[in-house]
């Protein structure tokens, strides 16, 4: 059996305790949402429209490994964390930092 223990104790502590649980939960949550996000396996439609592709360029990148693509029985699919991940920043002579 769990015991109650009553103190006294100053509102503004209180709520710098509730806000703290809070925030932390918030976080949390948000951490696990993104992750998900993440892992989120999209169609190859979407997969072309996210990365502002055609649907052969698609099938191109995918069948010489530029791009991650898992088969599910006969459809194929895309996780959307691994398609952001492939965006890489193209450095030019016009623009490198000197």
């Amino acid at each position: 059996m769990s015991q109650v223990i009553l103190t006294q104790l100053p509102i503004e502590d209180l709520q710098g305790m509730i806000e703290g649980a809070v925030q932390r939960t918030l976080n949390q949550l948000l951490n696990k949402e993104s992750q998900s996000q993440n892992e989120e396996l999209v169609t190859r439609e979407q997969a072309a429209n996210l990365l502002g592709i055609s649907l052969p360029t698609l099938h191109h990148y995918s069948k010489h490994g530029i791009i991650p693509a898992y088969r599910i029985g006969s459809r194929v699919r895309f996780k959307r964390g691994e398609l952001l991940d492939c965006l890489k920043k193209v450095q030019t002579m016009k623009y490198r930092p000197q």
